[in-house]
C-alpha cells in the first residue's frame, strides 16, 4: 500500500498544530482499492450510493451529534459517544473515507483523538471503516448526527 504522511497531503492544512504522525493519505489506486472493496465499485462518494448498498440500506443508529461536539471548544463529546457505540480496538486500522479518490488511514485511538481534524478534510458525509470490524461504518451526516450502520 502506498500512502503518505497527512502532513504532506493536499490535507496538510486540516492537520495542521497537531501530532500527525500515524496519519496517512492512501494513494488514489489504494484509495480505489479500499472504496471498491469496503463501501461500492462505481459511486464516487455516498451520495452516489444506490438504495441497494449496505450503508444506504441499512437500519442507522445514532451515536452522537458530531456538529456539536465539532462546535465544542473543549472537543468533548464525541469519543466518548464513539467508546460507547463500537467494539472496536484503539489499535485498530481504520480509513476516513471521504471518495474513492481520497482514503486517509489511521488507528481508531488516533482518530478518536483527532476526529475534527478528519471533519476539516471532509463533513459531507465521510465514512469511517474499520479495517478489522468490517461490519460494520460510521458515517458523518452533513446534518450533525453521527451513525453507526452494520450489515444485516
Amino acid at each position: 500500500m502506498s500512502i503518505v504522511p497527512v502532513c504532506h497531503s493536499v490535507f496538510a492544512e486540516a492537520f495542521r498544530g497537531i501530532d500527525s504522525k500515524g496519519i496517512f493519505l492512501l494513494d488514489k489506486e489504494d484509495a480505489f482499492e479500499i472504496w471498491k472493496t469496503h463501501i461500492d465499485d462505481e459511486a464516487n462518494s455516498y451520495f452516489q450510493l444506490s438504495d441497494k448498498n449496505w450503508l444506504v440500506s441499512s437500519k442507522p443508529k445514532v451515536i452522537g451529534d458530531w456538529l456539536q461536539a465539532f462546535n465544542d471548544s473543549n472537543n468533548t463529546g464525541f469519543e466518548e459517544v464513539s467508546d460507547c457505540s463500537t467494539t472496536w480496538s484503539e489499535t485498530d486500522t481504520i480509513f476516513f473515507c471521504i471518495s474513492k479518490h481520497f482514503v486517509i488511514q489511521s488507528t481508531w485511538q488516533s482518530f478518536k483523538k483527532h476526529w475534527r481534524y478528519f471533519i476539516e478534510c471532509d463533513d459531507d458525509c465521510p465514512i469511517v471503516i474499520n479495517s478489522v470490524n468490517q461490519n460494520c461504518a460510521i458515517l458523518f451526516y452533513p446534518i450533525g448526527i453521527a451513525v453507526m450502520v452494520e450489515i444485516a
